[in-house]
């Protein structure tokens, strides 16, 4: 836990295809019993509520920069003094940065490891960071300790997913 009023190390979390920021909300809670904040962005025209009101999202490199770019807007957002938590409640350590991601957020979380300065540690949830299947972020570039879980039960990357998570 950081010290009273110590800056607060973050994750930066990416939601999965057709979820909200709240998808995770009990690793988001369990991280903050450790003193590690989680902020959590809709990545909007792909959340849940988006999906009920019309057509989804596309899974594809053009959406995936859209959904990065919300990412890189967040972090900064965060992280500056002038920034939402600027009136000192709660300051965020630049220092201490990782990203995370579930399905379709874990690419999204590769390739916001890849251009966010500070990054210390990028994590996918039950989805591969590089695929062929959606060019974009790639393994090679993440020059950081890498966490990957492989979700057997995952509905929508069956097993070739899998084998995808198993090769990054």
């Amino acid at each position: 836990m950081p010290a009273q009023g110590a800056p607060t190390p973050v994750v930066f979390f990416s939601h999965c295809h057709g979820c909200t920021r709240f998808e995770l909300f009990t690793v988001a809670e369990q991280l903050a019993s450790y003193g590690i904040a989680v902020v959590a962005p809709d990545h909007t025209g792909n959340t849940l509520y988006d999906h009920a009101n019309g057509p989804a999202a596309p899974i594809n490199a053009a959406f995936l920069e859209t959904r990065v770019q919300d990412m890189l807007f967040t972090a900064a957002a965060s992280l500056a003094p002038e920034g939402p938590f600027g009136d000192g409640s709660l300051r965020f350590d630049a220092s201490r940065v990782g990203v995370m991601g579930h399905s379709f957020g874990a690419a999204t979380a590769a390739w916001t490891a890849e251009r966010l300065a500070g990054v210390k540690a990028v994590a996918a949830l039950a989805a591969p960071m590089e695929s062929p299947l959606l060019p974009g972020p790639t393994i090679a570039a993440l020059a950081m300790p890498t966490f990957f879980l492989l979700a057997r039960e995952d509905n929508s990357i069956t097993e070739l997913g899998n084998r995808l998570i198993r090769n990054n």
